[in-house]
C-alpha cells in the first residue's frame, strides 16, 4: 500500500485556489489600460453634453417640466447634494431646526 502523504494529495477548497491568487504588489493585469482612455471619453462625452445644453438646455428643461414634472423632479434630486446647509447668514434658524419648534414637529392634525 502506498505512502500518501500531504503533498501527494490533491488539494480541496482555499488550497487549492492560493496558486491562482495574485501576490502582494502584483496586478491582474501589469499594463493596464492606457493613461487617459477613461478620461477621453469622459471628457467628449461631458464637452458634447455641453454643447447640446448650450444649444437645446432651457427649451428642453422648459418642456420637461411641463410635460413630466415627475422626471423634472427626479431630474433634479438628482443634481442636488443630499445635505445642503441651509443656515442664513445673520446664524437664525435654519429651515430644519425651524419645524422642530413648531408645536407637533410641524404637522398639521386633520
Amino acid at each position: 500500500m502506498p505512502d500518501n502523504t500531504a503533498e501527494e494529495q490533491p488539494k480541496h477548497g482555499a488550497e487549492r485556489l492560493e496558486a491562482y491568487k495574485f501576490k502582494k504588489g502584483q496586478s491582474g493585469n501589469p499594463k493596464g489600460r492606457p493613461k487617459s482612455a477613461r478620461s477621453k471619453l469622459s471628457e467628449s462625452f461631458i464637452q458634447a453634453l455641453a454643447d447640446d445644453f448650450e444649444k437645446n438646455g432651457v427649451s428642453t428643461l422648459e418642456a420637461l417640466r411641463t410635460d413630466k414634472p415627475e422626471a423634472y423632479v427626479a431630474a433634479i434630486s438628482k443634481l442636488v447634494p443630499k445635505e445642503v446647509d441651509h443656515t442664513s447668514s445673520d446664524g437664525s434658524m435654519t429651515p430644519q431646526q425651524t419645524v422642530y419648534q413648531l408645536p407637533d414637529n410641524g404637522r398639521t392634525k386633520a
